[in-house]
């Protein structure tokens, strides 16, 4: 580099210094960095020119002085020739950076050209600001790019999701004074030229100088289902309070006093961590409260018990119904545990609870007054309890009914009866009838006394004689069932029994006046039972020989010796009874006597 100064032999000297950076237009290429020269021994207030050669191909087209420290263009000052600018420099004037006609003109000097186009480039990333409300605070960014870029800085106020400009944010650095709901605003700047742009980091600022939301409980500790409010206050105006319940929301609250409550009653048993975050308006980070802890506790239960029917009958289906509540503070309906029903304090079962109730149902209650109880076992949630009172069921014995079947009607005589008595218990009684006895009468008579068994008595006889006999019964009843008798009479019909008779000889054939007998034999046909009685008629060759009552077995019989030589063909008739139909040989007996 070369200068020269022609207007007389002047004292020139010169030096080269760097620029700091960013000090000229991003569009402008340094040539020489800081070039500072002087030169003396001129008439105050003398204009000269001086000539400066830079190297060969730098062809600069600017000049820039510093100027009250800054860099400002003075390329009106020069004549720009291919690599040679002159300068026209006046003592105490414009080209002379001392600005006094003293005879010495003092001129650092940087020359430069245009730089190439480029897109925007951000040369310098805005930084994070943490300042105290009132404060003022500011970002910075710059970016490189030819044309010199445009700047717009922009706001976000949910987190970084949308953007917006900020009215008046056209440079470098963006300032202003921060307020509370200025907390949590995320900025950055984008960058425009016409071959395109760029956009900075986007960073956070937080305002701080109030204290966190201070939270507190209406009560604590507290009991399952007891309401309590919740309380939180910070010094601010408008915003949104949230609750949490370790991480859970328990709800939002929205406030322009700084204050907001919530009430809740559904806390579970155990210790909770609440706490409470309060976001201004506008703003998208919050303060957060320091956690407050709130104990629940199980509530204090009371125990009922109803019975679905009182008095009832033996053998009725009852249910017991136990109800649980909680005692207030307590609310809400008991949940988990058992309840243990005692019948006069014998415990008869133990049921779960569901929806606050447990239910036992029986028809096992005996006859008598009972005094029902029952005992809670408690939950997680709620306090074991005891009825306080006792429930007095009175279960009365059944009414009955007594009816009677037989077996066989008509039966024959002989033929085994079976008369039934069946005692049923009447609704609403229900069961089978255990015990007692039933008095079995055939119309006035007694006939038998039976116990009754799983309801019924059974009697059986072949003692009926032949005929209608009105069987009527007397349940006598038990201390749990009633007494009652046979609504409708059983008419047992006993007719007579079929009969039949057989002949037999000692000896078919025989001589004239042999010892031997012809022998009728009658009996009873089953189902008819029992030896017959009357007599048999005896005939031969169909002539009426003679008529012989019947043994006590049966039998009866005529001597051989009253019968003449010859072939006999003997027949017999029963001429029947009271219980035995008459009946004829159906063969004829043949008896030979020579």
């Amino acid at each position: 580099m070369a200068i020269d100064s022609p207007q007389g032999s002047y004292f020139v000297t010169s030096t080269s210094q760097p620029v700091p950076a960013g000090s000229l237009p991003s569009d402008v290429v340094d040539l020489t960095g800081a070039l500072s020269y002087g030169v003396s021994g001129l008439s105050a207030g003398s204009t000269i020119q001086v000539t400066i050669t830079l190297p060969s191909g730098s062809n600069p087209g600017s000049a820039y002085k510093l100027i009250n420290g800054s860099y400002q263009d003075v390329s009106s000052l020069a004549i720009f020739d291919g690599d040679t600018v002159t300068l026209s420099l006046t003592d105490g004037g414009a080209g002379d950076s001392d600005g006094t006609a003293n005879g010495t003109i003092q001129d650092p000097v940087v020359f430069g050209r245009a730089a190439p186009p480029a897109a925007p480039v951000v040369t310098t990333q805005p930084a994070a600001q943490s300042v105290l409300a009132g404060s003022p605070y500011g970002f910075t960014a710059t970016a490189s790019g030819s044309p010199i870029p445009s700047v717009q800085w922009q706001v976000s106020t949910d987190g970084g999701s949308t953007f917006s400009n900020v009215a008046g944010g056209n440079h470098y650095t963006l300032s202003g004074t921060a307020t509370l709901a200025d907390f949590g605003k995320r900025f950055r700047a984008v960058f425009n030229n016409a071959l395109g742009s760029a956009v900075t980091n986007a960073v956070t600022l937080t305002v701080g100088g109030i204290d966190p939301p201070h939270l507190q409980s209406s009560a604590s500790p507290i009991v399952v289902g007891q309401s309590v409010t919740l309380t939180a206050s910070i010094a601010s105006t408008s915003g949104t309070m949230k609750f949490f319940d370790g991480a859970t929301l328990l709800g939002s609250k929205s406030t322009t006093t700084g204050s907001a409550a919530l009430t809740l009653n559904s806390l579970k048993i155990g210790s909770h961590s609440l706490t409470t975050s309060f976001t201004p308006a506008k703003a998208t980070t919050s303060l957060v409260s320091a956690p407050l802890s709130q104990e629940v506790k199980p509530a204090d239960t009371t125990l009922t018990v109803t019975p679905s029917i009182n008095p009832s009958t033996i053998g009725q289906s009852v249910t017991f119904k136990a109800k649980l509540a909680r005692i207030a503070p307590g609310a809400g309906t008991p949940t988990g545990g058992t309840v243990t029903f005692f019948d006069n304090g014998v415990a008869r079962a133990t049921k779960t609870v569901s929806s606050g109730a447990a239910s036992y149902a029986t028809n096992a209650v005996t006859v008598g007054d009972h005094a029902i109880t029952a005992s809670y076992s408690g939950s997680t949630t709620d306090n074991a309890s005891i009825t306080a009172t006792a429930m007095a069921e009175s279960v009365s014995p059944a009414n009955t009914t007594t009816v009677l079947t037989s077996n066989v009607n008509p039966a024959v005589h002989g033929q085994t009866v079976t008369v039934k008595a069946i005692v049923k218990r009447v609704a609403p009684g229900a069961g089978t009838v255990p015990g007692g006895t039933v008095q079995f009468f055939d119309g006035d008579i007694l006939v038998g006394t039976v116990n009754v068994k799983s309801g019924v008595a059974s009697l059986a006889t072949k003692a009926l004689t032949v005929g209608v006999h009105p069987i009527t019964a007397i349940y006598g009843g038990t201390a749990t069932d009633l007494a009652s008798f046979s609504a409708t009479t059983l008419n047992q019909v006993i007719n007579p029994a079929a009969s039949k008779i057989t002949l037999a000889s000692s000896a078919l054939t025989t001589t004239f006046g042999h010892s031997g007998s012809i022998t009728a034999t009658v009996t009873t046909v089953s189902p008819g039972a029992g030896v017959p009685t009357g007599s048999v008629d005896f005939y031969n060759n169909g002539s009426y020989l003679t008529t012989v009552s019947l043994s006590s077995v049966g039998k009866a019989a005529i001597p051989i010796a009253s019968l003449s030589r010859g072939t006999h063909a003997l027949t017999a008739v029963y001429s029947g009874s009271v219980n035995n139909l008459t009946v004829t040989t159906v063969v004829a007996l043949n008896e030979t006597i020579t």
